[in-house]
């Protein structure tokens, strides 16, 4: 018996020791398992984080969250609150920079840029990464900052009026842009550049009109060395302007007044000396003789009324005048100071004898010069002048003259631009244009050369210019060569419609 219960509890202790070294085998073999199962773990989110880093270096940022994410996901499971708090660093800098993305898409660069130095600052903390990237971000979303804030002071100072800051603010955004690549924000400032430009082009415009207004002011008081100064200064600015046809105009006014100046100067002279003024009379009478009656053709004078016209055909008539020679600049003595209508100091020639001077350069275009006393006379008696001669003279009025004097007119009230205007002078061969222009309105006479193909204008600064402007080459004699005068009306700064067209044949 007691070798039986020796014997049993031996059995006993032999499966005890086999069931533990079991036991303790299968923890092992559980262990093992555990232990290859963390280190995938481990490695999966390692792998995962590299993977988000490597995103985050190429700018995939939605990918680089999405790996990182899973990375952390792994790092809780394996309970490694070191890993935790490495990864959330990435994902933090992952969610700034796709904000800050969001927002400078959407044009809030100073916000983007906030964000994009949030993300600078977790990139520091990073081995991996460095903050180079994410501050170059900041930096470009600091200089679309800079290039609004620009934009913006610019246009303020435009709205002021400060025109010469403005342009230059405008250039340095245009720079700014072209830095950036950004063609949007260099098209805002070409834009912009445009508006200053075009405001200085107006502001110096009005300032020009209004010094040629005070020109034309003094002109008319007598004040001729002071409305030099005015024309002069809006000669200025329409030469920075580059208005050709205005600047031909300043240097008329110019002219005319120096040369005012001029006959006051020997005007002063010669009532210095004794007895003069007896002789300047014969003078004038001289002056009468040599005008001469018209030479050729009717006369058009029609007898004088008692209302100031008789008074001014005696003085017309007492200034000499070369019946050949065309009158190409009314501003220019004689005709400067042929009178027309009330003798208030306005009406002189260079004021209101457009209507006139054409009519004068017609007849002699036509072989049968008139003096200008006539042609005068004949408006102030046939109810020809508008205002009183204020205004110069009714189209309807030149029509009667030439038609008085045999010839055969046509009258076009308004004609039509395209072609209609340079056909008809074409077959007449000399023509009488109005045209209304910013100033008031003009007449020029219009001769076409056949053997030239071209149109010859007298007594038009405008046409002058143009000529300048194509560089044709004028003749000899007065007036300016232009290929059409339909372009001319056309093209011409300034100019605003034509009214009237008269053609004139033998």
């Amino acid at each position: 018996m007691r070798l039986r219960d020796s014997e049993r509890r031996k059995r006993v202790r032999n499966a005890i020791i086999i069931a533990v070294n079991v036991f303790v085998a299968v923890l092992a073999a559980v262990a093992a398992i555990l232990a290859l199962h963390v280190r995938q773990l481990r490695a999966d989110m390692d792998s995962r984080l590299e993977d988000a880093v490597v995103y985050i270096e190429r700018g995939r940022f939605r990918i680089a969250l999405s790996e990182a994410e899973d990375a952390r996901a792994l790092a809780v499971r394996l309970r490694d609150g070191g890993a935790v708090d490495e990864i959330d660093v990435h994902i933090r800098l992952i969610e700034a920079v796709i904000r800050g993305n969001e927002l400078f898409e959407a044009g809030r660069y100073q916000e983007a840029r906030n964000f994009f130095i949030t993300a600078s600052g977790f990139a520091s903390e990073i081995q991996s990464l460095g903050p180079g990237y994410f501050d170059d971000l900041a930096e470009v979303a600091e200089a679309y900052v800079s290039f609004f804030d620009l934009i913006e002071r610019a246009g303020s100072l435009t709205e002021l009026r400060d025109y010469d800051k403005a342009l230059s603010l405008f250039e340095e955004a245009g720079l700014a842009a072209a830095a950036l690549g950004f063609d949007e924000g260099a098209t805002m400032a070409e834009d912009g550049v445009a508006d200053v430009k075009e405001r200085i082009a107006l502001a110096k415009r009005n300032e020009a009109s209004e010094l040629m207004s005070q020109g034309q002011e003094c002109l008319r008081s007598g004040a001729f060395a002071d409305s030099i100064v005015f024309f002069r200064g809006a000669l200025e600015l329409y030469e920075e302007l580059e208005d050709l046809s205005r600047v031909e105009i300043a240097w008329e006014r110019i002219s005319f007044a120096e040369r005012r100046l001029e006959e006051e100067a020997r005007q002063d002279e010669l009532d210095g000396q004794d007895g003069q003024d007896g002789q300047d009379g014969q003078d004038g009478q001289d002056g009468h003789e040599a005008g001469g009656s018209p030479q050729g053709g009717s006369d058009v004078s029609g007898g004088q009324e008692q209302n100031g016209s008789e008074s001014n055909y005696d003085f017309n008539r007492s200034l000499y005048f070369d019946l050949r020679s065309f009158i190409d600049d009314q501003a220019v003595s004689p005709a400067n100071q042929i009178r027309m209508g009330s003798s208030d100091g306005q009406n002189e020639g260079w004021f209101n004898g457009c209507g006139w001077v054409a009519a004068y350069n017609a007849l002699i275009l036509l072989g049968n010069p008139h003096h200008p006393a006539d042609i005068v006379s004949h408006f102030e008696t046939n109810g020809g002048m508008v205002l009183g001669g204020v205004l110069g003279t009714y189209p309807n009025a030149i029509e009667r003259l030439f038609i008085e004097l045999g010839y055969d007119v046509s009258h076009s009230l308004f004609p039509r631009i395209t072609g209609n205007i340079d056909n008809a002078i074409r077959a007449s061969g000399v023509g009488i244009l109005a045209y209304a222009h910013t100033r008031a309105a003009h007449y020029i006479a219009i001769e076409y050369r056949a053997e030239d193909g071209r149109f010859i204008v007298y007594n038009d600064g405008l046409a002058r210019a143009r000529s300048v402007y194509l560089g044709l080459d004028n003749y000899s004699d007065a007036g300016a060569v232009i290929d059409s005068v339909s372009a001319f009306i056309q093209s011409t700064s300034g100019i605003l419609f034509s009214f009237s067209l008269i053609t004139i044949s033998g």
